[in-house]
């Protein structure tokens, strides 16, 4: 972000002009940009929880699944809570990302853009 500091303020004007009227209070310390990036199963380990995410690219596949009833103490490869998927290639996301989620496989070029708030933004 130093070396391109404009690039994040454009990613971050995206976000802000697409918010939903029930998520203009999203608030946000930090974005990731992700390339062809399929994630396993998992939880943020330093994330305050909401997140929202995109997608971006030709490719098809890699939708968000996202496990909203995760309360975070199941083991990530036995768990009883429903799937909901997030087609990312239409739509902007909100998850919480201290919930288990993954990226399905996908073929051709994905980009995805996350934002979050660190777990330690109250310290800062």
């Amino acid at each position: 972000s130093k070396r391109y500091p404009e690039f994040v303020q454009l990613l971050s004007k995206w976000l802000v002009d697409r918010l939903p009227p029930e998520a203009k209070s999203f608030k946000f310390t930090s974005l990731n940009v992700n390339k062809d990036y399929a994630a396993r199963i998992h939880r943020d380990g330093n994330n305050f929880g909401p997140s929202m995410i995109s997608a971006f690219g030709r490719f098809s596949g890699g939708e968000l699944c996202y496990y909203p009833e995760d309360a975070g103490k199941d083991d990530l490869n036995n768990l009883k809570v429903q799937q909901v998927k997030f087609d990312l290639s239409k739509n902007l996301a909100m998850f919480n990302g201290n919930s288990a989620h993954s990226v399905d496989d996908f073929e051709g070029n994905r980009f995805s853009v996350v934002w979050f708030t660190l777990g330690c933004h109250a310290k800062m």
